[in-house]
């Protein structure tokens, strides 16, 4: 499934952001090089004009700042922890989306399975009313029966066709927001899904939650950075002799070292306001975590109650349905005695059709909520 799953926008998405981190560490990497300057100049006054290009006074420097390497290694840990977190993110949408793939590859299923049943169905109707034409032809029906079974072919019919665009809208969107093709469908079973599980959900949003707090420390680590001053050490050369630009010789210059720190006082306030959205951000992601896990203890609670109803359930319909269609053998001697009413008889098909399709879908939904249950942990 993951060949499918590369083919959405939420994996394209994804390799947008590692295209961007491999930007941020590139830059990251990029402060790393110290700053170089190049003076060039002329003194003029009153007495003394511009001079030629050559007579230009030049000086070259290279300063690196000290702290850069520290600096550099806090960005560097933020930008591993914002990759951990982005594959984490990633993992957490895979499992949505394999979810969400099985659901409507078994609600497609159910689909298939309820056009085949409601040609069947047609198939017993249109022999119905078949002989009920002709024998209203022969004067041995009434011509009520036969409109009763005209109409409830009609009816039929128009349940297959709406089922019918039901399945083609589901397949469009299957393809749409899975990317997986119509014969894949037929083959992928629960199985194949349960094989795609590294981890379960819960461990999946510790993990998240894990992540997002060492992203919180990283930024007050980066804050606190901020406060150090900005420590240069330079190197600077001019040529000998007058220091022009014609008296450069690389044998012969004029070297020169120096240390300068750099106190933007500036930054005092944005590192407290700083530290105060980090608080803020780690406050934050705690209740969001709380929040996630009191939704995912809900929803365990909901699917195993739905699973318990649905196992309760299904013998329930299979035992229904066995004694419809003793009743419908029954009424359909009586109908042939002129005994009981045709509705009756076709209340009853109906009756059957419906419990038929309701088991079906409910063997479907207990398979998704075990597969389900099993995701969640």
């Amino acid at each position: 499934m993951d060949d499918y799953f590369n083919k959405t926008n939420i994996f394209s998405s994804y390799i947008l952001e590692q295209e961007h981190n491999k930007i941020e560490e590139s830059n990251n990497v990029a402060s790393l090089l110290p700053s170089m300057s190049i003076g060039l100049g002329q003194y003029i006054n009153n007495n003394k004009r511009l001079s030629t290009f050559g007579d230009s006074d030049i000086y070259f420097s290279l300063s690196q700042d000290i702290f850069s390497a520290y600096k550099y290694k806090n960005n560097k840990d933020k930008l591993a922890i914002q990759n951990n977190l982005q594959n984490l993110e990633l993992q957490r949408k895979r499992y949505e989306y394999l979810l969400g793939f099985y659901y409507s590859s078994i609600n497609y299923t159910y689909q298939l399975e309820q056009i085949q049943l409601t040609k069947k169905q047609i198939q017993k109707l249109e022999t119905d009313y078949n002989i009920s034409k002709e024998l209203f032809k022969m004067g041995k029906a009434p011509y009520l029966d036969t409109e009763i079974k005209g109409n409830n072919l009609d009816k039929m019919r128009n349940t297959l066709n709406e089922v019918e665009l039901e399945r083609q809208y589901s397949l469009m969107k299957i393809k749409s927001d899975y990317s997986v093709p119509e014969e894949l469908l037929h083959k992928v079973t629960i199985e194949d899904i349960k094989a795609c599980k590294r981890s379960s959900i819960i461990e999946l949003v510790k993990n998240i939650y894990k992540k997002k707090n060492e992203s919180v420390d990283i930024d007050n680590k980066i804050s606190e950075s901020s406060l150090l001053p900005s420590l240069y050490f330079s190197v600077g050369l001019t040529p000998k002799n007058g220091g022009t630009l014609s008296d450069i010789s690389l044998r012969e210059m004029d070297y020169n070292a120096s240390i300068s720190v750099n106190v933007p006082l500036s930054d005092f306030f944005s590192s407290f306001n700083s530290k105060k959205t980090n608080a803020i951000n780690s406050m934050k992601n705690n209740i969001d975590n709380l929040n996630d896990f009191r939704e995912l203890e809900l929803l365990r609670f909901d699917i195993n109650n739905k699973l318990h109803i649905i196992k309760n359930k299904i013998p329930i319909l299979k035992n229904n349905l066995y004694i419809k269609n003793k009743e419908l053998n029954y009424i359909s001697e009586r109908v042939k005695n002129k005994k009981e009413s045709v509705l009756t008889y076709y209340s009853l098909q109906d009756d059957i059709y419906e419990i038929e399709l309701n088991i079906k879908r409910n063997e479907n939904e207990l398979m998704y909520y075990e597969l389900y249950l099993d995701f969640l942990g």
